[in-house]
């Protein structure tokens, strides 16, 4: 157990565990995982979560030109600077 720790110390715990976890619900063969399984999982895991995100971000609407998200003293006196 030791040298899985050692191999897999880089990576995420939960991007590991959910490997694990996958890796379980699905083998069929009944063999223990190597690290290098375990990896790929969890590069698979965290790519798609990475997608998901770039997705609902790309869906969320673009900022109002004006809107400059700071307190209202700040902006004011950016304004009074700049005279906008």
């Amino acid at each position: 157990m030791k040298v899985m720790s050692v191999v897999l110390k880089d990576w995420e715990y939960p991007y590991i565990e959910r490997a694990v976890i996958n890796f379980i619900k699905t083998d069929t063969k009944g063999f223990p995982p190597v690290p290098g399984q375990l990896i790929a999982l969890a590069q698979d895991i965290k790519t798609d979560e990475l997608r998901k995100r770039q997705i609902e971000q790309s869906k969320l609407p673009e900022p109002e030109k004006e809107y400059i998200p700071m307190p209202e003293e700040i902006k004011q006196k950016l304004r009074e600077m700049f005279n906008l």
